[in-house]
């Protein structure tokens, strides 16, 4: 079977044991030492875990970025990468085109939300 790596990015700890990250394989619950090879792997990432020394100082770095992308914490950032990515991102931000493509789908989506309800 093909592998598959599913990653999932939240804000908050889902699990409430105070981790950064959380790697799920699957596995035979009577069994635990038999595992599915399935190739799927799910990783769950919390922005505000209280572990740093169990993961890269870069994961962390890229986590702290995604929970607030601002210039101060990219400027913090050791990270070569995450101070790329904030620039682009900052581009992107910054260009008209992308905040019309932006408007237009918020109008969509209310648009659309309005269509449900009614």
């Amino acid at each position: 079977m093909n592998e598959v790596l599913v990653v999932m990015i939240t804000p908050f700890d889902l699990f409430g044991y105070g981790l950064y990250r959380y790697t799920f394989q699957m596995k035979c619950e009577e069994i635990p030492e038999l595992k599915l090879d399935d190739g799927a792997t799910r990783i769950f990432l919390n922005t505000r875990g209280e572990h740093p020394e169990l993961l890269p100082s870069e994961l962390i770095e890229l986590l702290k970025y995604m929970q607030h992308s601002t210039d101060e914490v990219s400027g913090a950032c050791e990270s070569k990468r995450i101070q790329e990515m904030h620039r682009r991102v900052c581009q992107i931000r910054a260009s008209e085109k992308t905040e019309v493509k932006y408007m237009q789908t918020w109008e969509e989506k209310i648009q659309n939300e309005k269509a449900a309800e009614g």
